[in-house]
Formats: structure tokens, sequence, C-alpha cells
């Protein structure tokens, strides 16, 4: 349970992720986790506490061990503000949500709760219990906020769980199956995890806001967060709802391969590819992604990068021909074409041992001529 008299640390998934300051180093106890305190010489959080001078706890109570404990339920150690305990004795000797409060007597009937005294309807949300046990507020309840019959706060469906949460035999957690009773309030149901778990439903690939199973947003699409978590859609924020693949315009998802929207990610396209870079090639400004944005001689690499340097089929040559793997103008007799994405043609080996044509068309094997 995480620390004395119960104090609830969170569940597996992450519920009591410490605050960043927590990481960082603290400057007072809310930015510890709970049940823990900030030490003012060394910064960091521990369930070490101190009521003189003031070292307090981030919720429960601080004891004369100069521990932080739970404080909700002790009569020894009973507080909820993070200052020092007090035992609870005399007209109020129980503690009941970190506070001292007396007893019922005579004691209440089985169906019946204590509160401040008095004997309540124990099936009430507001007074859950059972069998003069302290009556309990299921208002806000991590468990659930209705009354069960064994008098804890549960639930009987999603919604009387808090977002993100999934009501699974009666009570809130994360664990989902993302159809019938087994559904989130709200967000989505990754069933490809084990156990199944509940998430926001606000990434490109979780996107929902049902509680069913998650699915991923279509390429060019992002997930736009709502109230209860977000909604595939074609629109887009580079910070908070990036896109699937391709690009943000800043406004809308774009397929990343033209230069006036290039990128790659999901992520801020770059400014319009222009001047030495004015391509986009793979999400990325550079010189050419075609033979025909170098100049006459050259080749386009994988690197998007103009040079001599040819590979054919991938990698033609801007007019001439490709040589061995080097581009050259075509009109030799060993290197002889002007087509630029065929390899040249060495004249000189055909039977009759003709000449390249002065335009670069080819051999000249015909008696009249090229």
């Amino acid at each position: 349970d995480g620390g004395p008299d119960g104090l609830a640390t969170g569940e597996s998934g992450g519920d009591a992720t410490p605050a960043p300051d927590a990481l960082a180093g603290c400057t007072s106890a809310t930015n510890c986790p709970p049940g823990q305190a900030c030490d003012p010489a060394t910064h960091m959080c521990g369930a070490t506490c101190s009521s003189s001078p003031s070292v307090p706890c981030n919720g429960g109570c601080c004891g004369a061990d100069n521990q932080c404990h739970g404080g909700a339920s002790d009569s020894t150690a009973c507080g909820s503000t993070g200052g020092a305990c007090v035992t609870c004795s005399g007209a109020t000797p129980v503690c009941a949500s970190g506070a001292c409060v007396a007893l019922c007597n005579p004691p209440c009937s089985p169906a019946q709760c204590c509160a401040n005294g008095a004997c309540k309807d124990g099936t009430q949300p507001t007074t859950c219990g059972v069998s003069s046990m302290q009556c309990v507020d299921c208002a806000g309840s991590a468990g659930g906020t209705q009354c069960l019959a064994n008098g804890t706060c549960g639930c009987k469906q999603a919604s009387e769980c808090p977002l993100g949460h999934a009501c699974m035999g009666g009570a809130c957690t994360k664990t989902c199956t993302g159809t019938g009773p087994g559904v989130c309030n709200g967000g989505c149901c990754d069933t490809a995890v084990v156990p199944a778990t509940c998430f926001a439903g606000e990434a490109v690939d979780r996107c929902r806001n049902d509680g069913q199973t998650c699915t991923p947003c279509m390429p060019q699409q992002a997930c736009m967060a709502g109230s209860n978590g977000g909604t595939c859609s074609g629109a887009c924020s580079p910070s908070t709802s990036p896109c699937r693949g391709g690009c943000c315009d800043g406004a809308n998802c774009q397929p990343g391969t033209n230069p006036a929207a290039c990128g790659t990610g999901g992520g801020a396209c770059a400014s319009p590819c222009a001047g030495l870079l004015p391509a986009c090639l793979s999400g990325a400004c550079v010189q050419c992604n075609k033979a025909s944005d170098c100049l006459s001689g050259e080749a386009c690499n994988a690197l998007g990068t103009c040079s001599t340097a040819c590979s054919l089929p991938s990698f033609p040559c801007r007019g001439g021909c490709c040589n061995n793997g080097t581009c050259v103008g075509g009109a030799q007799d060993t290197a002889c074409r002007t087509m630029g994405t065929a390899a040249c043609t060495d004249c000189t080996m055909n039977a009759s041992k003709t000449s390249c044509c002065s335009n670069g068309g080819g051999c000249d094997t015909s008696s009249s001529g090229c």
C-alpha cells in the first residue's frame, strides 16, 4: 500500500508519477509524491519529516517518529494536512479520513455506519459503510463514486470511475477490456499491451474518446484532444497534436513530400524549400530529388545531392549518358548516347567499328550516315 497506515501511492501503470520538481529538486512538500516531505537541506523528497522545525508531509501527517504516516485511519497517528499527527481519544477516539470522530453508542445496525457519533444509512454514496464502521463519502473516491453492498466505495460502470479508469469487479482500475462493461471512462483501452490498460486516448497511435479499444489515426491525420480523449482529424498542432507521418503546416497535416511543406515524423513542416536546397526528399530540404533538378551532365544521388556520379536505373544523368558510374557528354565514340537515362554505348565495339553520331543520338551504323 506504499506507506504506513495504508497511504496509497498509486496503482501499476503510473498513476502516482512524481511531480517534475521531485526529480529536479523540491522546494516544498507539494513538489513531492503523497506521503513524502521535502528536506530543506538537500531539496530531496523522502519519508522523513519534522513538526519543529516544520518539515511537513504532502498529505497524511508527521508522526512522533519523524516519519510521514497515512493518517487516514490510525487513531494513534491521525491527520490529513501534512502537519503533526494527533492521537484520537476521549469523545472522539476514532480516526476517520484523517480526523478524530466520535463512536456511535449504542452501536448502529448492520446496514448503518457511524458519522460524528450518529448512525446513518450506510448504503448512500455520501454515507457509505456497514456495522457501525465510520461512514465514508464516496464522492471523488479513486475506487468509485457508488456505495457497494459491502459498505465500500466502488463502481457499477466506467462513468462512476475517474477519467482513464475502467470498472472491473466493482472497483475502478487501469485494467480494461475495451468492450462491454470493461470500457474505460474516456480515452481508450489498449488491448495490445499486457494487461490491457486505459490510456488518455490523445496519441496519434491511440486515439479515441469513448473508452473502447484504441485505434490509430490514418496517415496524415492527427489526434486532436478533447475533454475525454481524442478524435482523428486532418487538423493538427506541431507541439500538441502531431500528424501520423508527413508533417504539420501549423493547421493541417501534409504528406511532407512537397517543397512548400516538407517534413517527416509528424512534426512541423520545414519552411518552404528554397535557395541552395529547393527540393524535398524523404521529408528534408535537399539540392535535388530527380536528375532534372541538377545541371546537365549530373545525377541526383540518394542523399539529394547533385554530382557526376550515376547509377542506373535509380540515379540517371541529366543528358548525356552514364559511363561506368560517371555522367559524360554522350558524344564520344566510346561513350555514345544523350538520353541520360541510359548507359553509354561503345560504338567501337560493334562489328562495323562505327563512330558516334555528332548529335550523340547513337552509333552511325547506316551507310548514309547519322
